[in-house]
């Protein structure tokens, strides 16, 4: 009615996005990013490109908790670009003795696997 020609998808994420806002109760003038943009973000990242770096620098802010969850994550994707087997044993290992109820599951995961 308001003469939008965009796609109704477009339509509904937006609307959905508000909705996730308004059930969080964030203020719509705040950059919010749900549990899935922030796992997406962490794993998938590129760091090379400024703007990503420069929303992981805003999310680690918002979060501080996630801050070590993150050092985890960039240790586990050089060691595994650089196939750095001992360095990946020592990292599992530092991991599942830290015991981060956010990693605990990844980790016994991984353990796993090792056997």
């Amino acid at each position: 009615k308001i003469g939008y020609k965009g796609a109704y998808g477009s339509v509904k994420n937006f609307v959905a996005d508000l909705r996730k806002r308004k059930r969080v109760a964030a203020p719509l003038d705040i950059e919010y990013h749900s549990r899935r943009d922030i796992r997406r973000i962490l794993w998938q990242n590129h760091l090379e490109v400024d703007a990503e770096r420069d929303i992981i620098d805003r999310i680690l802010q918002q979060y501080p908790k996630l801050q070590p969850v993150y050092a985890f994550v960039a240790g586990f994707r050089e060691c595994i670009a650089e196939k750095d087997h001992v360095g990946f044993t020592e990292l599992i290992l530092f991991e599942q003795q830290r015991r981060d109820p956010l990693t605990k599951h990844f980790i016994r995961r991984l353990l796993t696997d090792f056997k």
